[in-house]
């Protein structure tokens, strides 16, 4: 009886824009030239960020033909965006310096990065039940970096994974509130992104 749910999976975003312009016949030749440099889909994804709503990044690619409607003195089209990545990136990234707690406002759970700096011997820090602990001592001029999204530890700028130990793909910021605490010296700062579906 019923079904067998196999789970489900976020499928690509398509979005249309529609663009009216007014402007001289020179004008629209030379925009029509900057607007296919930028929408060249060899370049890549690129930010999306809609002016009604800045608290948003989409990662979009150009995909399919604009239909142009051309007039004197203006034109008319709809560009079609394909972004490959469908999570609604936080346009803005959100800092938590020390111990405490941290506010996931996005519909989805995200990965942090984890900064530590100043003078500090064996720092360990929790995130939620995850407790991350770098074997080894930073100098005020030393630097380590823990991302718990791409899975990285850099010790100013190197490598450091062989001196960690905790880093799992199951880090992450659950939506919510999520109760952090910093190393014991030196200056702990929790970075990041919401995310949205």
């Amino acid at each position: 009886h019923g079904e067998i749910d196999f789970g489900s999976e976020l499928q690509p975003r398509v979005m249309e824009f529609k663009v009216h312009i007014n402007a001289t016949p020179a004008e629209k030749s030379a925009l029509k030239r900057k607007l296919a440099a930028y929408l060249n889909p060899l370049n890549g994804a690129k930010p999306l960020i809609d002016s009604q709503d800045i608290e948003k990044t989409y990662y979009v690619k150009y995909a399919g033909n604009i239909d142009l409607s051309n007039y004197v003195n203006a034109m008319q089209f709809t560009i079609p965006f394909k972004a490959s990545d469908p999570i609604i990136y936080g346009s803005f990234e959100q800092t938590k310096v020390g111990s405490g707690i941290i506010s996931n406002d996005g519909t989805l759970e995200c990965p942090v990065v984890v900064k530590i700096t100043g003078l500090v011997t064996n720092p360990s820090v929790t995130i939620g039940a995850h407790t991350l602990t770098y074997t080894g001592g930073l100098t005020s001029s030393d630097t380590l970096v823990i991302d718990t999204g791409a899975l990285t530890a850099t010790f100013n700028g190197v490598n450091a994974l062989i001196n960690l130990d905790g880093l799992t793909p199951d880090i992450v910021l659950p939506v919510g509130d999520t109760m952090v605490t910093a190393a014991n010296g030196g200056t702990t700062v929790f970075s990041w992104r919401e995310r949205f579906i």
